[in-house]
């Protein structure tokens, strides 16, 4: 078994085995959902387990949790409240904690092992194994083991590492782990700009037929998004000393933000530092 206290032998791959094989599987999962959607395991697994069958609902959760990888529409449900939900049944269920363990375990050997085939599936790169990783630790109560594991793979693999960057920062930024977050935050003017693209794009769709109350609300909650990523950046280059580079990144933040109304709110929640 790998744990992060064990040698990391190699960059991570993700898809294994022989690739007709897996393709009919593929098709098989695909003709098993079109019958049983997805969609509602998670409704069956808590229906399950309220009425005292925690392992039809453990193996729901865990069937849920596999076949939901390849459905990128999932991906935050899967990390968010599927998770909990199934933590929720490993709180009175051993068993379901067991199998928690077991899933992470199997993401970090899938991250960690050595590459038997080019990933062809979105979910399969380093980056989203080590999402995974963080995410079962979390609902484990386990969160220090993600953080080690990134470690682990920044002194030993750091091309790994580099691809698990995005899915550690926040993660490493709880531990206070600057160190490891700022050497991997390579470019944070671009990180800004990427965040800025993304508030264009959420101000910018369509809201239908939305209420004006609902659009004024998404509205607030994508500034207000932007302006927690763009801390996140800042507090890191302060806290790294790097001052003048936090400022260059403040005033691009400001003047990303194309519409004027919205950009002067940005400026007041992102003042510059009071001089010492």
């Amino acid at each position: 078994m790998i744990t992060p206290e064990s040698m990391i032998t190699g960059r991570g791959g993700v898809v294994c085995g022989d690739p007709d094989a897996r393709e009919g599987q593929l098709t098989d999962q695909q003709t098993d959902q079109q019958t049983d959607p997805l969609e509602t395991w998670g409704d069956r697994a808590a229906r399950a387990a309220a009425e005292g069958r925690p392992d039809e609902a453990l193996e729901l959760h865990r069937r849920y949790f596999a076949a939901s990888r390849d459905v990128p529409a999932l991906y935050g449900v899967r990390l968010s409240f599927a998770l909990t939900e199934w933590g929720e049944l490993a709180a009175s269920y051993p068993p379901a904690r067991e199998a928690l363990v077991a899933t992470r375990q199997e993401a970090v050997d899938r991250l960690t092992g050595p590459v038997e085939q080019p990933a062809t599936q979105r979910l399969d790169t380093p980056g989203d194994a080590f999402a995974e990783v963080a995410a079962l630790s979390d609902v484990l109560g386990e969160p220090d083991f993600a953080v080690d594991l990134f470690a682990r793979l920044d002194e030993q693999a750091p091309e790994t590492a580099a691809d698990c960057a995005i899915a550690a920062h926040r993660l490493l930024m709880r531990a206070g782990r600057y160190d490891l977050a700022r050497r991997h935050l390579t470019d944070p003017l671009g990180k800004v700009g990427r965040l800025a693209d993304v508030l264009q794009m959420r101000l910018a769709r369509n809201p239908g037929l939305l209420s004006e109350a609902v659009r004024e609300s998404r509205r607030g909650e994508a500034v207000r998004d932007y302006v927690a990523g763009v801390q996140e950046v800042l507090t890191l280059l302060r806290a790294s000393g790097d001052d003048e580079l936090a400022e260059a990144t403040r005033r691009k933040a400001v003047a990303d933000v194309v519409w004027g109304h919205l950009r002067d709110e940005v400026e007041q929640a992102l003042p510059p530092p009071s001089p010492a």
